[in-house]
């Protein structure tokens, strides 16, 4: 005896059809003028095959088109015994009957439960009409849901309103972020919802919105919870590059949790895998590269943790594959120089001296107009002791043009000026063949003789005059009567400041040491430049150097007697 209950039919679960029909492609011409007039018909049909007139529906005509763009909807409340959807295509005609021009059939077995998307359907001739011309496919959209799976939406729907932070910035945003990360934890694998919470969090440290209550909870690293909720959302959807993206933000920014949790080491680790993970997506390095510099601002120790997480290898990666892109190379230059202006261990200075010349000397020479990257490349070679590298590279002849070129920014000029001394001061002949080579004091003199004072302070000029007057032996331009006059204008401007006219009074000695430099001298008026140091005669170094000048001038036989005594009338009132 069978069970009445097992002899029932299977119930019929209400179904929710929607379907869109989006285009039709390369349809068959049906008219004179080789177009066609489309228009669909949908007619829906039970599990015994009986179509279900009232259900049925169509689409607008599109005139003179066999590419026709509908994107049309139509939604039917059914139940599972509907089993299929017939879609025709007809050609509209005025005064004669429409022509056929193919079918579809849409299983709904096939589409149920199923996340909608476009699909292209091929157009098919009617049974027995084996004559009739058809060509091309329909695109649709069909999603056909159970009651159930549609409800599965609906709070799938609620649960993505709560994962987005008002932008208003009105919620509690404390109770925002808990509530934020048990989403998370408890939906892993819900791609839409995952984005969209982290997206809230990179959408909050954008704008600045309730970044403190952001930083504050207490959830948010003292137990490293988001660590992992982002790190379980990047290994489940690895693709996802805004994602990847948004976390890299959120890291980047979350200072206070670096400085107050034991979190630092795994924020770090996290960034540079990540980089190091996706070193062909320039957005990724550039993004990480940015976090790594708002990292270093706060975490004690920073140098220790990129060492440690394969700092070298991930920068020299970075710049052998994105050494053109100046917004890369700019970042990752700043990383570098917080790393020398922090780091004192001797793992770090090791990793500094192997990495910063070559990526530094490279920056210099791929991007001499950038005065930013041509600074900061100029501060971190001033930092290390490995020479050779910046020397062999042509490091001299790349400084001599940034100095022409940025002739009249004098924090870039102080810098670059600073970098060829430091490389001099221990480089010997070689360095000064090199600099020689390069011509790099000629363009100094060149900026002296540009020297415009409403852009600069004594304390750059000091430092110019200086710098030239120490290396004035490379340079070949001393002989011109217009550099005298430069230097003359320069110091005359500054005649107040001790540090100026030492500096000029050496380069000035430097000069007139020179064989042949002596009528440069005077052609140039050099004779007026010594008369402001008679008001600092009590500095010993400033009185030696103008005596040996005079000396100088009264043993090269180039001036009269007259003149002697008038240039030291002068120096000495």
């Amino acid at each position: 005896c069978v069970h009445k209950a097992a002899m029932a039919k299977p119930k019929k679960l209400p179904t929710s059809l929607k379907l869109q029909i989006v285009a039709g492609k390369n349809l068959a011409p049906k008219d004179a003028n080789g177009k066609s007039d489309p228009y669909c018909v949908i007619h829906v049909y039970d599990e015994k095959g009986d179509q279900k007139k009232q259900l049925q529906s169509k689409t607008t005509v599109k005139l003179a088109t066999l590419e026709p763009q509908w994107k049309e909807d139509f939604q039917f409340q059914l139940d599972t015994s509907f089993s299929m959807v017939k879609i025709e295509v007809w050609d509209w005609d005025q005064w004669t009957k429409d022509d056929f021009m193919g079918e579809v059939d849409v299983r709904l077995a096939d589409f149920l439960d199923k996340p909608p998307k476009e699909e292209e359907f091929l157009l098919k001739q009617r049974k027995g009409k084996k004559k009739e011309i058809v060509s091309g496919e329909l695109v649709l959209i069909v999603e056909y849901l159970s009651e159930q799976k549609k409800a599965a939406l609906e709070e799938e729907r609620k649960l993505l309103k709560d994962a987005s932070v008002d932008e208003r910035g009105e919620r509690d945003l404390v109770t925002t972020c808990d509530r934020l990360l048990f989403l998370m934890a408890d939906h892993p694998y819900n791609h839409e919802l995952q984005a969209r919470v982290i997206h809230s969090w990179a959408h909050a440290y954008h704008t600045g919105l309730g970044l403190s209550a952001f930083l504050e909870a207490n959830v948010l690293l003292a137990e490293s919870n988001m660590l992992t909720n982002f790190l379980n959302a990047l290994s489940n959807f690895p693709d996802d590059k805004t994602m990847r993206h948004d976390v890299i933000i959120v890291l980047g920014n979350c200072r206070k949790a670096v400085k107050e949790y034991s979190a630092p080491m795994k924020i770090f680790r996290t960034i540079m895998s990540v980089m190091t993970k996706h070193m062909d997506d320039i957005v990724t390095i550039d993004l990480g590269l940015r976090a790594l510099i708002n990292q270093t601002h706060e975490a004690p120790n920073f140098c220790k943790y990129i060492v440690d997480c394969g700092g070298q290898t991930l920068f020299t990666e970075t710049h052998k594959r994105y050494g053109h892109s100046p917004i890369t190379i700019r970042r990752l230059l700043t990383v570098l120089h917080n790393m020398m202006a922090e780091g004192t261990a001797p793992e770090c200075k090791g990793m500094l001296d192997a990495t910063c010349p070559p990526i530094a000397t490279e920056a210099i020479k791929d991007f001499v107009t950038h005065s930013t990257i041509v600074c900061t490349a100029c501060q971190l070679l001033a930092g290390t002791d490995k020479k050779a590298v910046f020397v062999k590279a042509g490091g001299f002849k790349y400084l001599a043009r940034a100095l022409l070129l940025f002739s009249l920014d004098e924090p870039a000029i102080c810098t670059i000026i600073s970098t060829i001394t430091h490389y001099m001061s221990e480089g010997g002949s070689e360095c000064a063949v090199h600099l020689q080579e390069s011509k790099a004091m000629d363009s100094a003199i060149h900026i002296v003789q540009r020297w415009t004072h409403k852009n600069h302070t004594s304390e750059g000029a000091a430092k110019l005059l200086l710098f030239l007057a120490s290396y004035a032996y490379t340079g070949l331009g001393f002989q011109s009567a217009q550099t005298v006059q430069g230097i003359r204008k320069v110091m005359d401007h500054f005649m107040e400041n001790k540090e100026v006219l030492t500096a000029g009074c050496q380069l000035i000695h430097q000069i007139v040491k020179r064989e042949g430099h002596v009528q440069s001298f005077i052609q140039g008026r050099g004779h007026l430049l010594l008369r402001h140091s008679a008001k600092f005669m009590e500095d010993a170094k400033l009185r030696d150097t103008v005596a040996s000048t005079i000396q100088i001038l009264e043993s090269s036989g180039s001036l009269s007697v007259e003149e002697l005594e008038t240039i030291k009338r002068v120096v000495t009132t």
